[in-house]
């Protein structure tokens, strides 16, 4: 762009002035200019040293965590669910099928699932807890009964029930249920090493009919 000269006439004397205008920019420039100032400021930072990079070191608390879930990794995921207990079937002759959704440690007697006891709040408590819960129109006292463990595997326990008058259990209308409260966690805890949750420590079924006679 040419210069131009303005001449001023100050009294006596003639001082000569020189400037240049400011370039004229067109619509078409301006918008090339802003495209590349957004290109410039999307360009990545600059990326740090090895030096100035921080490095996060695992507790050993963190690492024994860390290499127990590896222990139990299959397929690529993480296999860390707790065993979810179920009843799944009760006969008419006081059999009762418990199934566990995963595998669980087997107790190395069943007279330790029938007679252990674990401590709670200064009282002892059966590891196993069974409850009957009576109809509206039936009477408890007629509900006594006896159990023992018939067999144990990973992912099953069988139990039998004995009924002092098996005629009065489920008999009316309004049927009984049984009630099965694992107590102590520790005695029904995954190969996993996980534990059934608080919320499925208690499972029910409704009870047929009882014959009063063994399978």
């Amino acid at each position: 762009m040419s210069e131009q000269t303005i001449e001023l006439d100050l009294q006596d004397d003639c001082v000569t002035a020189t400037w240049t205008p400011p370039p004229i920019v067109s619509p078409e420039d301006k918008k090339e200019e802003e495209v590349k100032e957004t290109v410039d400021e999307s360009d990545p930072p600059e990326e740090e040293s090895v030096s100035e990079q921080t490095s996060v070191k695992q507790t050993g608390f963190e690492k024994s965590v860390s290499e127990f879930r590896n222990r139990f990794k299959i397929d690529g995921r993480k296999k860390l669910e707790s065993p979810v207990p179920r009843i799944t079937k009760i006969t008419q002759y006081g059999r009762v099928e418990i199934t566990f959704s995963s595998g669980i440690h087997i107790a190395p007697n069943m007279t330790m699932i029938r007679n252990g006891t674990i401590e709670i709040d200064g009282a002892d408590w059966p590891v196993l807890l069974l409850e009957i819960d009576p109809g509206w129109d039936s009477d408890p006292e007629k509900h006594k009964f006896d159990w023992v463990t018939v067999n144990q595997t990973s992912t099953k326990l069988i139990l039998q029930l004995y009924f002092e008058d098996a005629k009065y259990i489920s008999s009316n209308f309004d049927r009984e249920w049984l009630k099965v409260t694992f107590m102590d966690p520790l005695m029904f805890f995954g190969v996993n090493g996980m534990v059934i949750d608080e919320e499925d420590r208690t499972i029910t079924r409704e009870i047929p009919p009882q014959l009063g006679e063994t399978e």
